[in-house]
């Protein structure tokens, strides 16, 4: 998988990730879908649209992906959308993120409006925020 295409994934999944009430760093994202193609693969058929609208290639730098998605509020809240619509997928990386080795995946919850939780990390912080509008 494209380096460009797993920053981009991690990019637009970070803001929903939470972990012991930090962000996830993006670069995290990227390790697990690293490892994880079957995961990246589904994530990249989710967000065909926004890496393409994003006109995204090879010579795109990980730190202007967030940028480019600042400039474009619509995009953002399409991706928002996309997050909210698959949870079992958002929810399979969760997973994933807790069968990794390394400890500072652990305790990760979700964030976002409209996405349920499962928690079956008990050893983990568990923390959780909710935005009704």
């Amino acid at each position: 998988m494209e380096p460009f295409t797993l920053a981009a994934i991690a990019a637009f999944l970070a803001p929903y990730l939470q972990k012991g009430g930090e962000k996830v760093a993006e670069k995290t994202v990227e390790i697990l879908l690293d490892s994880r193609k079957d995961l990246a693969d589904r994530f990249t058929r989710l967000f065909t649209t926004e890496i393409i609208s994003l006109n995204l290639s090879e010579s795109a730098r990980a730190d202007d992906i967030p940028k480019q998605l600042e400039a474009k509020p619509g995009l953002r809240e399409q991706l928002t959308q996309k997050v909210a619509s698959n949870q079992d997928l958002l929810k399979e990386l969760i997973e994933a993120f807790k069968q990794m080795p390394q400890t500072e995946f652990a305790g990760i919850t979700i964030n976002a409006k409209n996405v349920g939780q499962v928690i079956n990390n008990p050893t983990g912080p568990i923390t959780q925020s909710n935005t009704f509008s």
